[in-house]
């Protein structure tokens, strides 16, 4: 990574549940339905002068990704812009650039420990109130170009006929593992290949 730790991050502020909080005392129930199966879909844009770059097509990824989890309750994309807006102007990040956005929807809490979708309702049987959580960060670029890449030795990205590539999930544990690789590799990145039916391409 080219970037750095940026210390104004130590005093962010986060949109969650409707509320600014504090980055130190923000929190989620452990009933969560995103802490425990990791049924949460989130994209991360960026503030590139005030403005945030292809906001829509982002907000289409969420979107898709809440559709094909069936939930009961869909937050409308006003709902995110509102979100958005809010947690830049607790950061007075207006105008700025090089902030990084992170935008996260979970369908809610359970009622039990269940991945049955059923499960995400309130004691009285009605569905959970939707998660926003929107948390920006000062961030430089990723990558410089003098950076290196490797392809990864160990591990495979689903192909599309298996896994629906645009479902943006929580689901992260593989990318993560492979970032390892390149991390002990002395590298920036590491790329994995689609594996289909046996076929590495």
């Amino acid at each position: 990574m080219a970037s750095k730790w940026d210390e104004r991050n130590k005093e962010i502020y986060v949109y969650i549940d409707g509320e600014i909080v504090e980055r130190s005392k923000a929190c989620l129930p452990l009933w969560d339905s995103g802490f425990l199966h990791g049924k949460q879909i989130w994209s991360s844009p960026r503030l590139i002068n005030g403005k945030v770059f292809r906001l829509m097509d982002h907000l289409d990824k969420i979107q898709h990704g809440i559709k094909a989890m069936n939930c009961k309750v869909v937050p409308s994309n006003d709902e995110f812009i509102d979100a958005i807006r809010q947690a830049l102007i607790a950061n007075k990040m207006q105008g700025a650039s090089d902030v990084h956005i992170r935008i996260i929807f979970t369908p809610g809490s359970q009622v039990t420990a269940s991945m049955n979708q059923k499960a995400i309702v309130d004691w009285d049987g009605t569905p959970s109130k939707p998660r926003i959580i929107v948390m920006p960060e000062w961030r430089g670029g990723v990558y410089s170009k003098s950076e290196k890449a490797i392809l990864s030795q160990y591990y495979r990205r689903p192909s599309p006929e298996y896994a629906d590539q645009r479902i943006h999930s929580n689901n992260q544990i593989h990318s993560s593992l492979a970032c390892d690789e390149a991390s002990q590799a002395g590298v920036a990145a590491c790329f994995r290949k689609y594996q289909s039916e046996g076929v590495f391409f």
